[in-house]
């Protein structure tokens, strides 16, 4: 397993939290070894002067004393092993020469109960000539140098306890076996000024007995598939005692209001998980997330979204859109991701066996789709202005905008933030203007012809296609039905799309555009109609629409400008832009010339009726060769903005639209340090995403778009 010379600190909440990227220059790292709190010069900058800034933090670490943890071997070996019995394994992070400081996140240092830091020391164009051969010298704060110190893993924080977490889980499918943080460090949990629990972490940490391998599947038996087990299999002692942790730490209420009956307990903790997991993915629909990778292990138990591997935001709307260049099945597709956490959900309560009997557990997942259904069918009408009536055809409203965004080939995230500027009663040439820039949201003819290609082998079709003629029932088990379907729609399109020229295609879309709008009209002329004053329902419609439908997500084409600009030593992008006059700093062309900005700077959302939803920011990983498979490229066009003639975004700009991310995290690398990023969450569960519920967790692991990192996977 590759040894990472980027390393994050992580705060997470309350069992994940993101810190700094420490980077020191290549082939410096020294897997294995174990630092004290004061190691050889050569491998240990100078202390930091005081006051001791870090140092003062205050540590609890609640799940080492609730869980079993496995001492390390004598040697301190951190080799990948079996490690039985155990939910942690005690190890120490690999210690890096020179780190640097890049960036860091005022914000998250908040969260810990840290004042600013005082202003931070020169970066390389600041810094003073050398003679010829010399290391050149730099100026550091303080804080700099604590930083410094105890995120290169140089020296432990007073009251840290390194640990790596053991867990399982199936990946695409199958038992995988003993996984856990192969990558990541536990260092421990603080206290905040305000009596909140945040977990610290290092990411990039070296190595640890985990090379790969959650956490209620360490108890399972041999897989009669895959033949891995967990490795605490028996070890239902240890069972009882993570459910106790889990539900008295992350659940106090669901403990309060069973203490006598565990039973009862552990199913209305199984009920809320399958709830807020429930709630989650369809948050995830409503903004065109993908997740790329659901296996088990990388679903949170609080219902956050959590391990940022091959993510996305789609651009052009496609239920098939996979993001992950090595689901080559398309397992974890954009359409597929309800099925997929359900199906998740089913592994854990197999987990959960005795302490919970499936015959309790089996009826509460049934709930899933009526709680998915629920929120979706909420959060549609919110996207789409409905504000006063709830009707059952909503749901047809939705899914044909849907299809007609397909059919167009529309970009997800624009098409929706432009509905906003459509009303009941467009004069005819705002209704003109409306259509023109809603058709610059659509494909190009060449782009659709991409896209619709057929994928399946023609041989390949033909044999699918005698086989659910001649023998259906066998063609049923091999459960190709659902990918023969898409094929064929896939060739139909195609045909047709042959015939077309781009004029043609442009006259189409209108046609699908039209009919669509003219249902949508008469939908909204219901809503208004119910209202008291026509003038305070469109007030509230366009309100609710704006918070609901985020103007910004990262696109390939700006994520892939900041890496390269990193992996060419340039970090100016990883640090926060000037907020600039009109609008948001740092953030693509507003939807149109009167729209009026939903999120404040550092992309802090407005309120919405009822929940803040943020204009929602992402990013996606880049791996390096060995990792999950290299991101896969969608198109490579810079897709139309919604204000063609507004300035184009600098290269500045685009910093706080990947960074931003970084509100919980600190970024370590070898280069200057730079200001904490503008703008902050509100509350822990306000995700720096910005999307409502806890939708996306505080972890991102933002080493992975500077540097290539070593994989847990």
């Amino acid at each position: 397993m590759a040894v990472s010379t980027s390393r994050s600190a992580v705060l997470r909440r309350p069992s994940y939290l993101l810190l700094p990227l420490l980077l020191s220059p290549p082939g410096t790292a020294r897997p294995g070894l174990r630092p004290q709190s004061s190691g050889p010069p050569a491998m240990q900058p100078s202390p930091p002067a005081a006051p001791h800034w870090l140092s003062g933090l205050r540590f609890d670490n609640r799940a080492l004393r609730a869980l079993p943890v496995e001492e390390p071997p004598p040697g301190g070996d951190s080799a990948p092993r079996p490690v039985p019995g155990a939910c942690f394994s005690r190890v120490r992070p690999s210690p890096l020469r020179q780190p640097r400081l890049v960036a860091f996140s005022a914000p998250a240092l908040a969260l810990l109960g840290l004042d600013p830091p005082p202003p931070l020391g020169a970066g390389p164009d600041q810094e003073e000539p050398e003679e010829a051969g010399e290391t050149p010298s730099r100026r550091v704060s303080s804080a700099e140098a604590e930083l410094e110190l105890y995120f290169s893993g140089n020296a432990l924080l007073p009251g840290s306890e390194p640990a790596a977490h053991c867990y399982c889980g199936h990946q695409f499918g199958s038992f995988a076996g003993q996984l856990g943080d192969g990558a990541a460090v536990y260092l421990g949990e603080v206290l905040g000024a305000a009596g909140q629990r945040w977990e610290l972490q290092l990411k990039g940490a070296g190595l640890t007995p985990f090379s790969r391998f959650g956490s209620f599947e360490i108890f399972k038996p041999p897989d009669e598939h895959t033949g891995r087990k967990g490795p605490s299999v028996g070890r239902n002692d240890i069972r009882v005692q993570m459910l106790d942790y889990v539900i008295g730490s992350f659940y106090p209420e669901i403990q309060a209001a069973h203490a006598r009956d565990s039973m009862q307990r552990n199913l209305a903790f199984f009920r809320e998980i399958t709830r807020r997991t429930a709630r989650l993915v369809a948050d995830w629909q409503c903004v065109g997330f993908c997740h790329g990778v659901l296996n088990t292990d990388n679903m949170s138990i609080v219902g956050l979204t959590i391990d940022y591997g091959p993510f996305g935001f789609m651009d052009r709307y496609d239920p098939d859109h996979v993001c992950n260049s090595s689901d080559t099945t398309g397992r974890y597709a954009y359409s597929k991701q309800p099925e997929v956490c359900k199906w998740n959900l089913r592994k854990l309560a197999e987990a959960l066996v005795p302490e919970l009997p499936l015959e309790l557990s089996e009826p509460v997942l049934e709930e899933y789709d009526a709680e998915f259904d629920k929120r979706y069918l909420h959060k549609m009408r919110q996207k789409l202005g409905l504000v006063q009536l709830q009707l059952e055809e909503d749901r047809e409203l939705a899914a044909a905008l849907l299809e007609t965004m397909r059919l167009t080939g529309a970009d997800f995230t624009n098409t929706f933030c432009l509905l906003s500027s459509f009303s009941v009663a467009l004069e005819p040439a705002r209704e003109a203007h409306f259509m023109d820039r809603l058709a610059q949201q659509c494909a190009s003819l060449e782009e659709l012809k991409l896209a619709f290609r057929p994928q399946m082998d023609p041989r390949q079709l033909s044999m699918m296609l005698m086989l659910a003629q001649s023998n259906p029932q066998l063609f049923a088990l091999i459960g190709t039905k659902a990918s023969v379907t898409r094929e064929l729609e896939r060739i139909e399109q195609a045909s047709k799309l042959q015939e077309l020229s781009p004029a043609e295609l442009i006259r189409r879309n209108r046609e699908h555009w039209d009919a669509w709008l003219q249902t949508y009209r008469a939908r909204l002329e219901r809503d208004r109609q119910s209202a008291g004053s026509a003038s305070g329902w469109d007030t509230e419609r366009v309100r609710v629409m704006r918070a609901n439908n985020p103007r910004i997500v990262l696109r390939n084409y700006i994520a892939q400008n900041a890496i390269e600009a990193a992996e060419q030593g340039d970090f100016s992008e990883v640090r926060p832009a000037k907020p600039r006059g009109g609008g948001c700093p740092g953030l693509l062309p507003a939807c149109g010339h009167a729209h009026v900005c939903a999120c404040s700077p550092g992309a802090a959302g407005a309120e919405a009726a009822g929940e803040a939803v943020r204009g929602a920011v992402g990013g996606r990983r880049r791996w390096a060769p060995g990792g999950r498979g290299r991101s896969r490229q969608r198109g490579g066009r810079e897709p139309p903005v919604l204000r063609p003639e507004a300035a184009p975004v600098g290269r500045r700009a685009v910093c706080d639209v990947i960074f931003v991310a970084a509100l919980g995290c600190f970024s370590l690398q070898p280069g200057r340090v730079s200001e904490a990023p503008a703008g902050a969450a509100e509350s822990p569960k306000q995700s720096v995403w910005g999307l409502p519920d806890g939708c996306f967790s505080m972890k991102a692991e933002m080493s992975s778009r500077l540097r290539p990192v070593s994989v847990r996977r």
